[in-house]
């Protein structure tokens, strides 16, 4: 039996490759004859960059840019480049991260994209006649529209070259009736119910400044709108997540598939691993089992995979910072234990 295991990060304890080998030790202790094959996942978040600058090739630098949040020091953002095709790889999570604002001073209201700006222009600097750039859209302390960006790259009178955005989240800048849109992650990044007003006037001057994008286009509203920006200035937007999928799942021809995230929700079908997973099944008929860190009650993905599984339910309990230890033994735990039984129901049905 071939098993893929092909998991997202787990947020604040567990890289994707860390998941992965947990995952699979509980495989193996449930099923020691299966033949695993493990393979990094991400969605345009964090991590993106590193997964596809390996598979790619690129050369890893750094440089150092302003904070997204003024107070704070300077950050030491990593991006990947190839000469050979003269471009550019990193995640805008590395200059306007969320985890690189302190959970005291998060301030979504005061928050730029300005630093993914200032490092397109110091990788211009650096390497000449850079042909295009590749941008992960994800895991971002900003909600301003990306006009810190644009007009970082105007006031700087930046050379933009050919910009492809890799979302994880296919959600349009703004949306009427609470649909999901650049506003849904706000709150996540500190917003109050007293910014949201405020917020949603911002997105919309930004749209009104920048008539080059299309406010509407799914991945528009990812990253706080800098997916729109990208839009703005003639670049492209596509899903994270089948980017980094390519062909690594498909050409391995899995029986089952393991994948999974730190929180499994309503946003998992929004562009992020889950939702490449579950066309896959869609498309392919393979079972696909998700394990999360927790679940959320009423998600209402349960139809869209063979299993979902909520590794909290699994001890150690109650523990408060999770550790990266306590997440690996519970995946470890979670999957050793409901994999038997999943198999059996696939034997009979």
């Amino acid at each position: 039996m071939r098993i893929v295991i092909a998991s997202d990060k787990y947020k604040g304890t567990l890289t994707s490759a860390e998941a992965a080998e947990a995952l699979r030790e509980g495989v193996l202790e449930a099923c020691p004859d299966a033949e695993i094959h493990l393979v990094t996942m991400a969605d345009g978040g964090e991590g993106t960059a590193a997964i596809l600058a390996k598979e790619m090739g690129f050369t890893r630098h750094a440089a150092l840019v302003h904070p997204p949040l003024p107070g704070l020091p300077m950050t030491k953002a990593t991006y990947y480049y190839s000469e050979a095709e003269r471009a550019v790889l990193f995640d805008s999570a590395t200059a306007i991260g969320l985890t690189l604002i302190p959970p005291e001073k998060r301030d979504v209201m005061h928050s730029s994209s300005a630093p993914v700006g200032e490092l397109l222009h110091i990788v211009m600097q650096r390497h000449e006649f850079l042909n295009s750039a590749f941008i992960g859209l994800g895991g971002t302390a900003t909600c301003d529209g990306g006009m810190g960006m644009v007009f970082y790259l105007a006031r700087n009178k930046v050379p933009v070259p050919s910009v492809v955005g890799l979302y994880d989240a296919g959600v349009p800048l703004l949306a009427a009736d609470g649909s999901p849109s650049a506003l849904t992650f706000a709150p996540q990044k500190g917003a109050t119910p007293d910014d949201m007003e405020l917020l949603e006037k911002r997105l919309r001057k930004a749209a009104s400044m920048m008539p080059g994008g299309n406010p509407d286009t799914p991945g528009a509203g990812a990253a706080g709108g800098l997916g729109f920006a990208i839009l703005s200035i003639g670049g492209k937007l596509c899903p994270g997540v089948d980017v980094v999928a390519g062909s690594r799942i498909s050409r391995l021809n899995p029986d089952i598939i393991i994948t999974g995230e730190g929180r499994i929700d309503c946003q998992s079908a929004m562009g992020k691993v889950l939702s490449y997973f579950i066309g896959y099944r869609q498309k392919h008929g393979t079972p696909v089992i998700a394990v999360g860190g927790c679940v959320e009650p009423g998600c209402r993905l349960t139809p869209y995979f063979t299993e979902i599984i909520s590794a909290d339910r699994y001890e150690p309990r109650d523990v408060n910072p999770i550790t990266p230890e306590v997440a690996a033994w519970r995946l470890k735990e979670a999957i050793a234990d409901r994999l038997p039984d999943i198999l059996r129901t696939l034997h009979t049905s």
